[in-house]
């Protein structure tokens, strides 16, 4: 005599019921990070020491004797000019204090090839302070430009190691 095989339906843990009842079954619970027993998302970590106003990227217009230690030098031909300078914020804090690395045309500069079609390049020195000594802020002497003039993030970061592996050695 021959036996009669029965299938076992399979069972997944979301086809499992939690509760007692027959019928109907619950959805799986959603993850929430507020909720007793539910799992903890990972979700991205919020930089509390990044300006919330103004982004990596964002380009600034200025002057070359809005910065420290330029002294009374005038860009010839450009004395009586707005604001000629582009400048990059590459890094910020919570109270809106910049740090710039200005752009250039010189052929001495790094060429940033998604931006301006190649045009425009920079030197890796990074500025904080401005003509009077005090942090660079949004303001009468630096004013943002537009959001679509933004760097991407992938260039400021090139442009902050940049900056980093030629800085300076100082020994103390």
């Amino acid at each position: 005599m021959a036996k009669k095989q029965t299938k076992k339906k399979a069972t997944t843990p979301a086809s499992k019921s939690t509760s007692p009842k027959k019928g109907k079954q619950k959805p799986a619970a959603k993850t929430n990070a507020a909720g007793k027993n539910s799992k903890r998302l990972k979700l991205p970590r919020k930089n509390k020491n990044v300006s919330q106003n103004i982004p990596n990227g964002r380009v600034l217009q200025t002057r070359d004797e809005f910065f420290e230690k330029q002294g009374s030098y005038k860009k010839p031909d450009y004395e009586n000019k707005g604001n000629y300078r582009g400048a990059v914020v590459v890094d910020s804090n919570r109270k809106n204090e910049l740090a710039v690395v200005k752009l250039t045309t010189s052929k001495k500069g790094t060429v940033l090839k998604e931006y301006k079609k190649g045009k425009s390049k920079y030197r890796p020195f990074i500025e904080t302070k401005d003509d009077e000594g005090n942090a660079i802020k949004i303001g009468r002497k630096f004013i943002s430009k537009k959001p679509q003039d933004d760097l991407s993030l992938h260039d400021v970061n090139r442009i902050k190691k940049d900056a980093i592996k030629k800085m300076p050695k100082y020994s103390e």
